[in-house]
């Protein structure tokens, strides 16, 4: 089973153009099923800034699809990369990390307000907004419970937080020079205070370090991220809606082929990461290489 994944935009480039040349052979791909489409919560953030109708093209076409699988937001996944690389360090303990949730139920479980044991709830309580599970969903469906819950609106925070961030190191010009400085900042923001067995989690320069010798093993997502940070922000003040093209493409490491717009795919080719070779933007350079 090999997962595409495309940003929203060139999504809805697929749902506009499924039966012309040459996104109909990606759609037959889909459709084959030699190809699965990957959603994330990065889609669902831009969706959810309006409400989609049942007679909208991309919710048609993606409720069209008989398999999909989700991925969570990348803030999840930093934190458990994080927490996996701190628990081998010091615990010597590697998680088997599979951020692929089948539904988008199956994905906000991990979410939810509160967890008791590993039992599975009918209902869910998000944001103080109670979701039944049971519920038929339609990504028009899922849309409007994203705006009942103001997704958008708290998702776009934490953006804010990012681009406030990244603006105050930008003052640093030092910080820049080094890649390794500003992913250690991240590194730090998302390890856990403590690791599997409960020890407190040491964030010193020399943990810290040891953290980075082990990033591309155990921080894919995090390390690509950052990366693309540093191209794109490095000396400039930082918009929050700056981070959503970097925030598609941190999935890649977890992805087998992904389409993005061209700015962030000529970002890809400067980062000369090992993920060069799965990121496109164009429908025809996808094909030839899957």
């Amino acid at each position: 089973m090999k997962y595409l994944y495309l940003d929203t935009s060139r999504l809805r480039d697929l749902a506009n153009n499924c039966n012309n040349k040459p996104w109909d052979a990606i759609n037959q791909l889909l459709r084959s099923k030699k190809y699965i489409l990957v959603l994330s919560l990065m889609h669902l953030f831009e969706f959810s800034s309006r409400k989609l109708s049942n007679q909208d093209p991309t919710a048609n076409y993606l409720d069209s699809l008989d398999i999909v699988k989700w991925l969570p937001e990348p803030y999840y996944i930093f934190k458990e990369e994080c927490r996996n690389a701190v628990n081998y360090l010091m615990c010597g303990s590697k998680g088997d990390l599979n951020f692929f949730f089948d539904s988008f139920a199956d994905l906000l479980i991990v979410f939810q307000d509160e967890r008791i044991g590993n039992e599975i709830p009918n209902v869910l309580t998000i944001h103080g907004f109670k979701y039944e599970l049971s519920t038929p969903r339609t990504i028009p469906q899922i849309i409007d419970f994203l705006i009942k819950i103001k997704f958008y609106d708290k998702f776009k925070l934490q953006l804010e937080k990012d681009a406030d961030f990244v603006t105050q190191m930008n003052k640093d010009a030092a910080l820049w020079k080094n890649p390794d400085n500003v992913l250690k900042l991240h590194i730090k923001d998302y390890m856990p205070e403590r690791n599997e067995a409960g020890d407190v989690v040491s964030k010193d320069d020399s943990f810290l370090d040891k953290l980075l010798s082990i990033a591309d093993s155990f921080m894919p997502s995090l390390k690509f991220a950052n990366f693309l940070e540093r191209i794109k922000f490095g000396g400039m003040k930082v918009e929050a809606n700056d981070f959503i093209d970097e925030y598609h493409a941190s999935y890649t490491p977890y992805c087998d082929t992904v389409m993005l717009d061209k700015g962030t795919c000529g970002r890809v080719q400067q980062t000369k990461s090992i993920y060069v070779k799965r990121i496109v933007s164009e429908p025809q350079d996808l094909l030839k290489i899957i």
